[in-house]
């Protein structure tokens, strides 16, 4: 939970992601908007979260895509764009490594517990 962080920076790196998930943001733009080294960032992200700054972003972006499944019936190229994906390819590979389904799948399976 963002609110309950100590850190004020990692909190704001967090605030951030979600609201640029969708550009295609760089490690470099989080750097540069928190004024705050690549290794200071990665320490805080794995020591509070267990977890890369990039990884985060993927989880973020994953999760953005995942509610857009389940919220509409956009073909799966515009959730990639949407989402921050460079391309559809990069999203379906990502989207299952990190879930174990494809995006379709995912999207079937949510339409048939409804």
């Amino acid at each position: 939970d963002i609110k309950r962080l100590d850190d004020p920076q990692l909190a704001q790196a967090l605030r951030f992601l979600p609201d640029h998930a969708p550009e295609p943001i760089t490690m470099e733009d989080v750097l540069n908007e928190l004024q705050l080294s690549r290794r200071s960032l990665e320490r805080k992200c794995r020591n509070l979260l267990g977890r890369s700054p990039l990884q985060e972003l993927i989880r973020v972006r994953i999760q953005m895509a995942q509610n857009l499944l389940c919220q509409t019936q956009l073909p799966i190229s515009r959730i990639a764009q949407q989402s921050g994906f460079a391309s559809s390819k990069q999203f379906c590979t990502m989207f299952h490594k990190k879930t174990d389904m494809t995006p379709t799948d995912y999207r079937q399976q949510f339409n048939a517990v409804r």
